[in-house]
């Protein structure tokens, strides 16, 4: 999302297109592969290495070049360091996920509720760890500050 807001707010339209069809064709061809083998997951897999493919490593490319003057290295660990807490994340739950039997709403609802609090603690504390928490401290201070206006 940071990456399409720089594009955008830089006007770098002319630059990016190659950008959109790398990303269109490869997730076209790598669609009709996959979903052969994996069937309509096989596509949502194809979605997200498409995207790898065009958007996540061909903007930082672009806005290091022409704007940011910077080493894209420390871009991708910096992004490596954010995905790897979230494939942690949808791991454990995948694992739940197997061990849960869902049959009807209510326990569909519990999974749901149960993945949430896991998800957000898990996220939480590997921010911490990375001292990436930033912005949980400033979601902290508008929730206070909220509380405190209606008291």
């Amino acid at each position: 999302m940071s990456l399409e807001s720089f594009i955008h707010a830089l006007g770098y339209f002319d630059k990016i297109k190659k950008c959109a069809i790398i990303e269109a064709v490869a997730n076209l061809v790598l669609s009709l592969i996959l979903l052969f083998r994996f069937g309509i997951s096989g596509v949502l897999l194809a979605t997200v290495l498409s995207y790898f493919l065009g958007t996540l490593n061909l903007y930082p490319k672009i806005l290091n070049k022409y704007y940011f003057k910077d080493n894209k290295i420390c871009y991708y660990s910096q992004s490596f360091k954010m995905i790897f807490g979230n494939i942690f994340s949808i791991i454990l739950i995948g694992i739940l996920y197997k061990i849960f039997s869902i049959s009807n709403i209510i326990i569909w609802f519990a999974f749901g509720l149960l993945s949430f609090i896991i998800n957000f603690l898990i996220i939480t504390i590997y921010f911490k760890l990375i001292k990436e928490d930033l912005f949980m401290k400033r979601f902290k201070e508008l929730i206070l500050k909220k509380l405190k206006r209606y008291k």
